[in-house]
């Protein structure tokens, strides 16, 4: 999604059985990173779009 002058791009991706990688970039800067299961993660990922979106989270 583009907010102002940056790009950000929110992604998931398998780590090993129960665990998923969640990783935010500005541009090609890794802005914040977590890892845990799946829906614990794709809940932080929604929050982190919301936030984007309000302008709330700006690391």
């Amino acid at each position: 999604m583009a907010r102002g002058a940056r790009r950000w791009v929110i992604g998931l991706t398998p780590v090993r059985e129960g665990v998923t990688a969640l990783v935010l970039w500005s541009g090609d800067t890794v802005a914040g990173h977590a890892r845990g299961t799946e829906a614990e993660m794709c809940a932080r990922a929604h929050r982190w779009a919301a936030e984007l979106l309000s302008d709330k989270l700006m690391p």
